[in-house]
């Protein structure tokens, strides 16, 4: 990367963020000689981000708002520790004007742009104003002052349908809802300010004309407060789901000369009238068809995607950043800095794509993220904690290469180099996104999910194998443990757990998910033979030790092949893993009644269960309400959005198991059901 070499007047910072973006603007302080100071909540103490920082001030309670989302405990934060300046990364407090204000008015310098500017394009429609003023295009929309339902209804009969709504204070992809007829605009727009006003405290809501097929081109600017400012080429952000970026690049590949110059032009244009001073992205729609081009919205903050700008043009743009904040010009050659290759990045997300992408929590036991050619930024590591309360984003991965051909190949190779155990990610969606022929000839679009992947499925997991591994496993770990300790272990009261014998056999069964593996292990002292009716094993065991996450690495022999296994006993649940497939699955003894499938499936259509670990901020209904299917239950909050949780059938409601407010884990039961005939509904 291009580096300034003049020494900074900024010397103590303050990081008001968390995860990989922490640990990333830390990696800057070292490199311009910093001290880096940190902040963390209780549920984050084990971090990463709190390690990689010269020191770390605990803000309080895990829920946001009364850490990372606290003006009062940040600015405390930085006046205990001394710190000079504050950088915000991106989200939670990075694009609040009051919170810049706060920390220009306890003394300290704010690595951003001016309050003026953030509060100016923070409100969609604010920013749609002024763009209309300069003669940006602009998507037909309706951003006036009355938000009564009856109104908003109205303005979208005159725009026509399909309109999309969209929180004017959002970003991420929350609260945008795209509303085809007009008979889905009143409950879309309630769940559209539900989220709003639960993720930026303001459920005002601006209506745009919705643009089919469009690409999402964005400019990166930065600038000084010596009224330099300069724009850093493009990017493409149009691979999303649910309106989130997942996958991005840049430049945008495709796109005239010219019209590149007239995006450019628009971005500066607007960064100018602001007299814009730090980083900031100009957000388009680009439509193909016409190649022509509409104003969004800046976001006034670093992007999650700046890594594949700083790859094409070798600058450190958090480096930028705080030399422009401590008053330092930009370089002077930095107008005439060209594209440098291709770069592209993918966001690595705790989420499980085989139960419509539910964010997943808890211990990640490995944790290889590509290596070799390929940036990670990251925020999570072997032996931590993936927490419930905050983004599911994780890590970023960033190819670079002279061509986007190559550039592609690399990113997918290292998708599926990747390992992480112990909590479901997002890697195989994204490396089947680079596997389409339409992406890798960047036949891009908002709906290239929809269109290329809409009947994608996650490939089944090995569940035979594994299950049988951790079978003959958990034979050898009895084993293990009654010879070093002499004692008898918890597990041998279940009867699915007796020791075998040379001549015997041992019945070990597993549940997955409702579905039962039934096994027979016969063998001791490290060799086994495991069979079902669908599986047979030869495993011997060669070495084995236990790691620093508590989990026992196994070296072994599967039918005459050497292999590495993990393998974690926490409680009745057993984690079994080799190569990049893992399991959870739950030890079953053997006086545990089996219930056939039918009866499972009828005891959870009465029992309606949290999906993911979260927080309860809604309980529509109450004991005795009669509901239908498709009913809203329970409306709760995970990882910064927002689910809402309804009936599987129809029934009348029998207990409710939750509260607002209340914090819950995955699979608690909510609500319980009496169920109805669906004609008996308003008997």
């Amino acid at each position: 990367m291009i580096m300034m070499s003049n020494p900074i007047s900024i010397k103590r910072l303050l990081i008001a963020n968390r995860g990989e973006i922490a640990v990333r603007i830390a990696a800057t302080c070292e490199k311009l000689g910093i001290y880096s100071i940190g902040v963390y909540s209780e549920a984050d103490r084990r971090a990463l981000h709190v390690n990689e920082v010269d020191e770390s001030v605990l803000l309080g309670p895990a829920e946001a708002r009364l850490s990372y989302l606290s003006i009062e405990k940040i600015i405390d934060a930085a006046k205990r520790s001394n710190a000079d300046a504050v950088h915000p990364g991106y989200g939670f407090l990075s694009e609040n004007a009051a919170f810049a204000q706060a920390v220009i008015d306890a003394g300290l310098i704010w690595v951003g742009p001016r309050p003026d500017a953030i509060e100016s394009m923070g409100s969609k429609v604010h920013a749609r104003q002024i763009a209309a003023k300069l003669g940006v295009p602009l998507v037909p929309g309706y951003d006036g002052e009355d938000q009564s339902a009856e109104n908003l209804i109205a303005e979208a009969e005159k725009l026509g349908y399909p309109i999309m709504l969209k929180a004017s204070a959002g970003g991420g992809g929350r609260g945008i809802r795209i509303v085809r007829e007009a008979g889905e605009l009143a409950s879309e727009l309630k769940q559209a300010q539900q989220e709003a006003l639960a993720a930026f405290g303001d459920d005002r809501i601006l209506l745009e004309r919705y643009v089919e097929n469009p690409r999402h081109v964005e400019v990166q600017v930065i600038g000084d407060t010596h009224g330099n400012l300069a724009h850093l080429f493009t990017r493409d952000c149009s691979v999303q789901r649910r309106h989130q970026k997942i996958i991005e690049e840049a430049p945008a590949p495709g796109i005239s000369d010219a019209t590149l110059e007239k995006m450019h032009s628009a971005a500066l244009t607007l960064a100018g009238e602001m007299n814009y001073d730090n980083a900031g992205t100009v957000e388009l729609l680009y439509e193909e068809a016409t190649d022509s081009f509409f104003f969004l919205e800046m976001n006034t903050r670093l992007q999650v995607e700046h890594p594949v700008t700083e790859m094409i043009t070798g600058l450190d743009l958090v480096e930028l950043q705080i030399r422009s904040a401590a008053g330092e010009t930009l370089p002077e050659n930095l107008s005439d800095i060209e594209i440098n290759g291709s770069a592209i990045e993918a966001r690595i997300c705790a989420e499980d794509p085989g139960k419509d992408f539910q964010p997943d929590s808890g211990m990640v036991y490995e944790c290889e993220l590509g290596g070799g050619d390929l940036r990670v930024d990251t925020g999570i590591e072997a032996g931590r904690e993936v927490s419930p309360f905050y983004d599911s984003m994780i890590s970023k991965v960033i190819s670079y290469a002279a061509t986007r051909d190559v550039a592609v190949e690399s990113l997918l190779r290292g998708l599926q180099r990747q390992s992480i155990v112990g909590v479901e990610t997002n890697t195989e969606y994204l490396a089947a996104i680079l596997s389409t022929d339409a992406f890798q000839s960047a036949q891009l679009s908002t709906h290239f999910l929809d269109t290329h992947l809409g009947d994608w499925q996650p490939a089944s997991n090995h569940h035979q194998e594994l299950c049988a591994i951790a079978a003959a496993l958990s034979i050898s770990h009895l084993e293990d443990e009654r010879e070093e300790t002499g004692l008898d272990t918890p597990w041998d009261t279940l009867g699915a757990w007796r020791l075998t014998l040379p001549e015997g056999s041992t019945p070990v069964v597993f549940d997955v998910e409702s579905e039962r593996h039934e096994f027979r292990v016969g063998g001791c002292d490290g060799a086994y033979t495991v069979r079902s009716s669908e599986t047979e094993l030869s495993i011997l065991v060669i070495d084995w030790g236990e790691d620093f996450t508590g989990a026992i690495q196994y070296s072994i022999e599967i039918d005459g092949v050497r292999k590495s296994a993990l393998v974690s006993f926490e409680g009745d649940r057993v984690l079994c893993s080799v190569g990049t497939d893992w399991l959870w699955m739950r030890r079953v003894p053997l006086d545990e009644q089996y219930v056939s499938e039918a009866h499972q499936s009828a005891a959870a259509e009465d029992a309606v269960v949290s999906p993911c670990p979260g927080q309860i901020t809604e309980v529509p209904v109450s004991v005795g309400d009669t509901v239908s299917e498709g009913d809203a239950l329970v409306v709760m909050e995970a990882m910064k959005m927002i689910h809402h949780i309804t009936s599987p059938r129809a029934g009348v409601v029998k207990n409710v198991n939750c509260t607002p407010e209340q914090s819950v884990e995955s699979g608690v039961v909510l609500i319980e059901l009496e169920p109805i005939e669906p004609g008996d509904v308003d008997a």
